[in-house]
């Protein structure tokens, strides 16, 4: 089954982990469900309307991917953010169904 898994982040201001050692783990997690054909989509929320996260800062960042359980996305993402040490200070997951396009 699918699930989101969304993280809320305390900064507007661009994530500095994404490019630390724990960024660089997230993004080869990403890509080891990319692999597995596991991901469906993943990005960002900028906290403003502008293409350019760099001027309005992150609010959340979104994974759709499936797993077999919840808890096992809750694992995965807690495993690829960081949480809670980094700046991430939620963690939203909940199943996900595509509906469209099919």
């Amino acid at each position: 089954m699918y699930y989101s898994i969304i993280s809320e982040h305390d900064r507007l201001t661009p994530d500095p982990s994404l490019t630390s050692v724990k960024g660089r783990n997230y993004h080869e997690r990403l890509r080891e469900l990319q692999r597995q054909g596991r991901l469906l989509l993943a990005g960002i929320c900028p906290a403003g309307d502008c293409p350019d996260p760099e001027l309005t800062g992150i609010r959340h960042h979104l994974v759709i991917a499936e797993f077999d359980s919840m808890e096992n996305a809750e694992d995965w993402a807690k495993q690829s953010l960081g949480f809670p040490e980094s700046s991430c200070r939620a963690l939203r997951i909940q199943p996900f169904q595509l509906q469209w396009p099919l």
